[in-house]
């Protein structure tokens, strides 16, 4: 399986490049046929990281049919629709995918109600966008269910890679788009959405992923928590060196491969719409301040220090967040170089708009931190409680699961609706003509299709949440208290109730 998580992740990151390829082709060349050279980086990722996944779902159940032998893969499985019997990170890697293919002809129908357009923010793309996001969490929930030094880089690396994926859709407020006229004032809608965007994936990371000193010893006065790994946390700043490194990748590739492919599809570059490379300056260059606060927030949380002065675990990440939010507004402001380049921008008092948008980094640094720790939590279980899971996680999950499956498949059948009638792919007369020959779809209902993954994502996450305990219930884990401790779970791997006491043996 951790070799199947690292081809996801490698595929994910391929749609990363092609698609911020596309969106520098579009500003500096335009728009053209469907099948041009960054399409075909971003959809062969998208393929891929579907194929890899429901290659995995069908080895996992078809797998799970036979007796199984001590050493064996003992990931987390669960049911899907009585048929197939996979791990999590699996069915969130396919489902995403299938998101991201879906919203394809969504694209299509919606601009043909709606005509052309060139933003990122438009529902269908948002919706290809989340749903790789989607798939980056699956691939991470892969590697949590192993333990060793290279299972907890490949945690960082794709919480990282889902951030990276998101990330592409601050391109967007580089240009015109990314100026929010509120009357009297104007804000600048870069820093909410980078924090948005970044500081939960970050935090995930530093929950999720720790490191022992040489000789197994912890960081002194790190004491593990119930449901946290023990050890130095630095999965926040693994995460932010894999953004920054990805950053500077997409300096370096994203204007050659511009200029290598104009030529052989008979464009012409306009060298005026390079002086900026939108997406890479998407990308925080200060992404590491952040995740240093975030880091040592953690910190805080494992070592009990804020016992010492009476605040909770909560309060403490509320803090963090908005500390670390405001961090990285002041210190990533790309938009200067860019806001004046457009249209109103330069009737605008950039430094004022600033200061207009630092409450609201504030607050969703806050929430976001909050967000990510869920996710951190829910990961770092998987590694902490090997190869089981509660009844009721596992019931949850597979609730969040077969209601993001029947939306996608409700979705699927109202897209092959569309073909039939003409509206999505090639026109051609109404298949079934004594129904409504063009349904239009409202752009509110748009966005509900749109934000379909994160929907999901959001119910998946809430479920975790209830299935663990709340933050402020953490407690200082026992192991001798935890072997007279009567528990019943769920062996994924042997489908049977068994005691703590009496788990199957573990891998190798």
């Amino acid at each position: 399986m951790i070799v199947l998580a690292v081809a996801l992740v490698i595929a994910e990151l391929a749609f990363v490049f092609g698609a911020a390829w596309d969106i520098q082709w579009h500003y500096a060349i335009g728009r053209d046929r469907p099948f041009i050279p960054p399409h075909v980086l971003l959809l062969g990722g998208i393929a891929t990281t579907g194929a890899l996944a429901l290659g995995g779902v069908l080895w996992s159940t078809f797998g799970s049919l036979r007796p199984s032998r001590p050493g064996a893969d003992a990931t987390p499985r669960v049911r899907l629709f009585g048929l197939f019997r996979a791990p999590v990170g699996l069915y969130f890697a396919g489902l995403g995918a299938l998101c991201s293919a879906l919203a394809f002809p969504w694209d299509d129908y919606w601009h043909r109600l709606y005509g052309l357009d060139v933003t990122i923010w438009a529902p269908f793309h948002v919706m290809i966008i989340g749903g790789m996001a989607l798939a980056a969490l699956g691939a991470t929930y892969l590697f949590t269910s192993y333990s060793g030094r290279f299972a907890a880089a490949g945690t960082a690396v794709g919480l990282a890679t889902g951030a990276a994926v998101l990330l592409l859709l601050q391109a967007q407020a580089l240009d015109h788009e990314g100026i929010i006229s509120v009357r009297p004032r104007a804000a600048i809608a870069f820093p909410p959405l980078l924090i948005a965007l970044t500081i939960p994936w970050l935090t995930a990371a530093s929950f999720a992923v720790r490191i022992t000193l040489p000789g197994g010893r912890h960081l002194p006065g790190a004491r593990g928590l119930r449901g946290l790994p023990g050890g130095i946390p630095i999965g926040a700043t693994l995460a932010a060196l894999v953004l920054t490194a990805v950053r500077l990748a997409l300096f370096a590739f994203v204007p050659w491969a511009l200029r290598w492919a104009a030529p052989l599809e008979g464009a012409r570059v306009r060298e005026q719409n390079m002086a900026v490379v939108a997406t890479p300056y998407a990308f925080p260059a200060w992404i590491v301040v952040a995740a240093l606060v975030i880091d040592g927030a953690c910190w805080l949380v494992r070592s009990r220090r804020l016992e010492r002065v009476r605040l909770g675990v909560p309060f403490a990440l509320l803090v963090a967040g908005a500390i670390a939010g405001i961090a990285l507004a002041l210190l990533d402001r790309p938009w200067e170089r860019t806001l004046p380049l457009v249209r109103n921008g330069r009737q605008l008092d950039l430094r004022a708009a600033l200061v207009n948008a630092l409450p609201i980094v504030a607050a969703i640094g806050a929430v976001a931190a909050l967000y990510g720790a869920a996710i951190g939590r829910a990961l770092a279980s998987l590694s902490s409680v090997t190869h089981l899971w509660s009844t009721r996680r596992a019931r949850y999950a597979s609730v969040v699961l077969h209601a993001l499956a029947l939306a996608l498949v409700a979705s699927a059948a109202w897209s092959g609706y569309l073909a039939a009638q003409g509206l999505i792919g090639p026109a051609h007369p109404p298949l079934i003509p004594f129904l409504p020959a063009r349904p239009v779809t409202s752009p509110s209902v748009g966005w509900v299709i749109g934000l379909v993954p994160a929907w999901g994502l959001l119910a998946f996450i809430l479920a975790e949440s209830l299935a663990l305990r709340p933050l402020r219930g953490l407690r200082r884990a026992s192991s001798t208290s935890e072997e007279g401790h009567e528990d019943h779970r769920l062996d994924q791997g042997w489908l049977r109730l068994v005691r703590r006491g009496h788990r199957p043996p573990t891998r190798a």
